[in-house]
């Protein structure tokens, strides 16, 4: 019996010690405080992005303007006395930078107002080729459309393509003094402008070519008309020029036209 006591006794103790140890799976729950630690960082870190937002002002990227501006882009589609849709594609170039520029030939898009491409006028002339600091230089060019969309167009260009076109000038671009302008209406549409051209330079002027931009009271481009001479100028030699344009908006009448910026120089071989 004493026996029986001793066994029942030492499962007793032995059930005691291992009730005893049963609350070691609480003690996790002496931790939790220390999850909480790698949340407290959380709740700081989004603030700190927000010391940077000044470095981020626009206003940065305009700070290098480059040494010409695109300053106005146009084209207008109008139907013509043949019946055909023919666009008048007009951009203006303005040197700001501190040296001459060369304006080398330029590729353009012209879209509809909704973008839809209409034609990719490549290989576009500008009028002068070279313009001083401060100067404008307009590209120009007339075609015909397959399309029966007419009024005001979109134009659109390559930055860099553009940029890669336009260049530094070696030198100031020859200029002959151009006199006694006259534009009026022309009998077959459009305008007529005649003048004079006298080359003061000690050279001969071979390919000489004459533009005159047409621009409105509030300054805005109307048209460009432009003619190469048949024959040289020779130096100190004097003549004279008639050019029309029936490319023009068939609204646009001499009257509307209230500055005419003429340019007589040769032309870059």
């Amino acid at each position: 019996m004493k026996r029986i006591f001793a066994v029942l006794l030492a499962l007793s103790l032995l059930l005691l010690a291992a009730c005893s140890k049963g609350v070691s799976p609480t003690e996790p729950s002496q931790t939790e405080p220390a999850t909480q630690a790698p949340t407290e960082p959380a709740t700081d870190a989004p603030t700190e992005p927000s010391q940077t937002e000044p470095a981020t002002e626009p206003s940065q990227p305009t700070e290098e303007e480059g040494p010409f501006t695109v300053t106005y882009a146009h084209a207008q589609a109008d139907t013509h006395g043949s019946g055909e849709v023919w666009v008048q594609l007009l951009a203006e170039v303005t040197n700001t930078g501190s040296e001459p520029l060369t304006l080398g030939a330029a590729d353009w898009t012209v879209c509809t107002p909704d973008g839809t491409e209409l034609a990719v006028r490549k290989g576009v002339s500008a009028y002068p080729q070279t313009i001083e600091p401060g100067e404008k230089g307009w590209y120009y060019d007339e075609f015909t459309v397959d399309t029966a969309q007419t009024g005001e167009l979109a134009v659109q260009y390559d930055g860099d393509a553009l940029a890669a076109s336009i260049r530094a000038a070696e030198q100031s671009g020859v200029r002959y003094a151009v006199s006694d302008v006259n534009l009026k209406d022309s009998v077959y549409g459009g305008v007529e402008l005649t003048g004079r051209i006298r080359n003061d330079t000690a050279e001969q002027g071979s390919l000489v070519c004459v533009a005159a931009v047409l621009l409105d009271e509030s300054e805005k481009p109307l048209g460009v008309v432009y003619a190469v001479l048949g024959s040289p100028l020779e130096a100190g030699a004097e003549t004279t020029f008639g050019m029309s344009s029936e490319m023009l908006p068939p609204e646009v009448k001499s009257a509307d036209i209230a500055q005419v910026e003429t340019f007589a120089y040769p032309l870059a071989e």
